[in-house]
């Protein structure tokens, strides 16, 4: 015993180091080989446990090959004296006589056939028994036993061979890898055939004489052919898998992809991105809106093509995303009550400010609501909201959510509302997910492996269902041309191009899914004519309609609410006194908030004008030629801006001045001189002493009354040509004072209180 003990440490048994002897193996949601990666060696081993092989298998196995491997202690002495006396008698070795367990030890410890090689053999065979219990010992031959060319285990034989499981083998399947390992070369159902039939039918009928199989079952299992599938790689989905079995150090890793699902979007991907040159690649991201688990993954649509740089995964690729991030600046200006669906927007050249963007057409729409400049990606309506928003916080709140932009300059600045920052396929597809999730976003899942994370609140459930309600009221793009929507199954979508028409991008969502394309080169190279609608947005159609019809849209909140809005004003009707134009809004709670002016960014339009007529209506007076039949009357006004792009209907013709009402400074007031303002200077600070107020007397000699005064957004008067403003404690900090006098001139003074 001593002496047993002291060899037992001198010389240890090699067993494999956990998991890192294995080939990893990536599969579907149902379990379907995606894409295998061989061990350091080379060699493909699929990690198995012993309940998850088919008991037909391992009937056949220990009947065939070791029958009392649970009784006997390592080594069977009665099939080794047969050994022997068929060596004795033929003059060679002819069976080895090896149990379960000497295979193993072989197979850890390789031997030569000899007497030397066999009497090793069972020392170490002796060792396992004494080391490991039975089923340990029995899964070792189930992971490491050869099967032929660089495949080891039942598994990677089942995978290969057979294109499935090893839990799923038929009874003639079973009898096959039961007797492979025997001679791996020899038996090879790909290259022999006929020998490896005639050798699984010598295990189906010990299987028959031992008893364990039916005769009934035995001439089934014979009745089918030996069928072997090619020896390839399979690859569904590779740069996924690839990118997974680079993250966890597990031999079997599960998807959420759904690989019938992956091979059609593959097929799809490849076929729209040839009609756009052999340079130009795609990718396609599916993801299943209830857990954001992603069931198709399309990170190059010609993986492996030297042109289109197919071996890069585009889903990851940080691109500008052109237009996409509109509909996420929508929701959020909802949210802050900047606007309703239908506020009123100005589509006209930036004249008075550094940053002059154009629309992607180059045209100009006039005044236009809220919901159409979004389905119409319009510039200039959207580089005022975000002015009013906030880049830097846009910027914040997708960072929030952990789908940060990416930024070449050190700030935020409007630019990003047009693709001025960066982005992913698959950050936008977790964005869009909360147009369909109440607002939440959920980062995308690709592997139950992966831990699950909260979503994260970007918008409200209101918001999210107004956008969603906006963006599905248009027309799916196809190839040939806009088709109508299905009522039923209504999909939120939007386009995106980047500047100089390097990628084209379309994210939709329904009440399911979220299917989000990118199309472009991945070295960034130019496409002419390259348009998102129009490139992205048929295989985003084509994609959706390889998904089962979600049949139904996301609820209604109870607390969106339609309410009547009018035009320029912005509020609900009973709120305002113009309605040149009468619309239905959808709002939250049914807030109407005023419109905002496009000439002043961040400030809402005061869309009204008081003015004195005479008793007719005829003639426009001033303060000084008053009389007691004079009116006082009421005009709306719209942003200058919209000035020469408003419809005829929706101008108000202003009375012409009285000739009566003549004055000696109307020359000098004339509307196209600047207003003079004395009292205040701008950028002007006050300090206040020993927390005293100071008056503040504040006069526009060349005013034409009556004059808004407006401080900081709210309306002070709007009635004489001076103010007397007190600043006290409650006006410590920076402020802005907005003069516009009945003609419309205006002039805005920044100051601050210390």
């Amino acid at each position: 015993m001593v002496t047993a003990l002291l060899a037992d440490q001198l010389f240890p048994l090699a067993l494999p180091e956990q998991r890192s002897s294995y080939s990893r193996l990536v599969v579907d949601r149902n379990g379907l080989p995606l894409r295998a990666f061989p061990d350091e060696n080379g060699i493909w081993r699929h990690e198995v446990e012993l309940a998850q092989v088919s008991p037909r298998y391992l009937e056949a196995l220990l009947t065939y090959e070791d029958q009392y491997f649970y009784l006997h202690p390592g080594v069977n002495p009665i099939s080794l004296l047969r050994a022997a006396q068929q060596w004795i008698a033929a003059g060679e070795i002819v069976s080895g006589g090896s149990t379960i367990t000497m295979q193993v030890a072989r197979l850890l410890h390789p031997h030569p056939r000899s007497l030397l090689g066999k009497t090793q053999q069972i020392l170490r065979a002796l060792q396992l028994e004494w080391h490991l219990s039975k089923d340990e010992i029995l899964s070792l031959y189930l992971n490491y036993a050869p099967f032929g060319g660089n495949f080891e285990g039942i598994e990677a034989a089942s995978q290969q061979y057979l294109r499935k499981s090893s839990s799923e083998l038929r009874d003639s399947e079973a009898a096959l890898l039961a007797v492979l390992p025997q001679s791996p070369t020899r038996f090879r159902p790909d290259r022999h055939p006929e020998v490896a039939r005639a050798a699984r039918d010598k295990v189906i009928d010990r299987l028959v004489n031992f008893g364990v199989w039916s005769a009934t079952e035995a001439t089934t299992a014979k009745q089918e052919g030996v069928i072997s599938w090619p020896l390839s790689r399979q690859t569904v989905a590779p740069l996924l898998s690839l990118r997974l079995s680079q993250r966890h150090p597990h031999t079997i890793v599960p998807t959420f992809i759904d690989a019938p699902l992956q091979q059609r979007v593959q097929s799809l991907a490849s076929r729209h991105a040839n009609r756009w040159g052999r340079e130009t690649n795609a990718a396609v991201l599916i993801v299943s809106n209830h857990q954001s688990e992603v069931i198709s993954y399309v990170g190059s649509a010609k993986y492996a093509d030297p042109n289109s740089a197919g071996f890069v995964d585009m889903v990851p690729a940080i691109r500008s995303p052109g237009s996409t991030l509109k509909p996420l600046l929508f929701a959020l200006a909802l949210d802050e009550t900047l606007i309703h669906s239908e506020s009123l927007f100005v589509d006209a050249p930036r004249l008075n400010t550094d940053y002059q963007p154009e629309n992607f057409n180059t045209g100009y729409m006039g005044p236009v609501s809220a919901a159409s400049a979004l389905r119409l990606s319009l510039n200039i309506p959207f580089v005022q909201l975000i002015e009013a928003y906030g880049s830097q916080r846009f910027a914040d709140q997708l960072a929030h959510v952990q789908t940060p932009l990416v930024f070449n300059a050190a700030s935020p600045n409007p630019s990003i509302i047009l693709g001025g920052a960066g982005t992913s396929l698959a950050s936008l597809a977790s964005l869009y997910g909360a147009i369909n999730n109440n607002g939440l976003v959920t980062p995308l899942r690709y592997s139950a492996l992966d831990p699950a994370v909260a979503p994260r609140r970007l918008i409200s459930p209101e918001a999210a269902w107004i956008s969603y309600s906006v963006l599905a009221a248009q027309p799916l793009p196809t190839l040939n041309g806009p088709r109508q929507q299905d009522p039923l199954n209504p999909i939120a979508w939007k386009s995106g191009t980047s500047w100089g028409n390097r990628d084209a991008w379309a994210i939709g969502v329904n009440a399911d899914y979220t299917v989000a394309v990118w199309l472009g080169r991945a070295d960034s190279s130019p496409i002419a004519n390259l348009m998102g609608a129009q490139a992205a947005g048929p295989l985003m159609t084509q994609v959706f309609a390889q998904l089962a019809s979600a049949e139904h849209a996301p609820d209604r909140p109870a607390t969106v609410l339609s309410r009547d809005i009018c035009w320029p004003d912005g509020r609900a009707v009973e709120q305002t006194e113009h309605c040149v134009s009468r619309r239905e809004a959808l709002t939250i709670e049914g807030v109407t908030p005023r419109t905002l002016n496009s000439d002043l960014p961040g400030e809402f339009l005061i869309a009204n004008r008081p003015l004195w007529v005479n008793a007719a209506g005829t003639r426009r007076l001033l303060a000084h030629c008053l009389n007691h039949r004079a009116q006082r009357l009421s005009i709306p006004i719209w942003p200058d801006s919209a000035a020469g792009l408003l419809p005829p209907e929706f101008i108000t013709p202003i009375p012409a001045l009285s000739q009566h009402c003549a004055s000696p400074l109307q020359a000098h007031n004339s509307p196209h001189s600047a207003l003079r303002v004395e009292g205040v200077q701008s950028g002007e600070t006050f300090r206040l002493l020993n927390g005293e107020a100071i008056k503040l007397a504040i006069n526009i000699p060349n005013a034409i009354t009556p004059v808004d005064w407006i401080l900081d957004g709210a309306l002070l008067s709007n009635d004489s040509a001076s103010l007397s403003l007190s600043l006290s404690n409650q006006l410590l900090g920076e402020h802005r004072l907005l003069i516009i006098d009945s003609q419309g001139r205006h002039q805005s003074i920044n100051f601050s209180v210390r």
